[in-house]
């Protein structure tokens, strides 16, 4: 449990990274164009480590909201994969060897990302059956006792 809770700090930390790391591309990308308008394209990206802040502090709370960071991942996962289609500058295959340094450090950062809150997923269902199988003991320990007192 409470290396969960360590994970979920870790991960917390490792998204804020990520989103510094985008950030800062777009800005170092954007010197010679207008800063607005290329840094609200990351804007969107700091909803992740919000959500990991929100995992880290009441997991059990914002529950519902993990399939949705899973699949806010998955959208960035294909847009790097589609842009590097569409872009003509690199190739899938660049990406995915890492000849093509930003696009494969933010794809493995993605993927290892949904791997993160996949477990945290798993760990949360455990959680759950767990504390549902200890329920239904203690009420038919209960009734038991009731059943002897009658």
């Amino acid at each position: 449990m409470r290396i969960i809770r360590f994970f979920k700090l870790i991960f917390f930390i490792y998204e804020c990274i990520i989103f510094l790391f985008l950030a800062g591309i777009v800005v170092l990308r954007s010197i010679d164009q207008a800063g607005f308008p290329q840094i609200a394209l990351a804007a969107s990206a700091a909803l992740f480590p919000l959500m990991s802040l929100f995992i880290w502090l009441d997991s059990s709370r914002y529950r519902v909201y993990m399939p949705l960071f899973t699949a806010g991942k998955c959208i960035g996962i294909f847009s790097i994969l589609v842009w590097s289609i569409i872009a003509g500058k690199v190739t899938i295959k660049a990406v995915i060897f890492g000849t093509a340094e930003v696009e494969s450090f933010l794809l493995y950062s993605y993927l290892f990302s949904m791997i993160a809150i996949l477990l945290i997923i798993r760990d949360e269902n455990l959680r759950d059956e767990s504390i549902r199988d200890k329920n239904i003991l203690n009420e038919i320990v209960s009734d038991d006792k009731n059943l002897e007192v009658e």
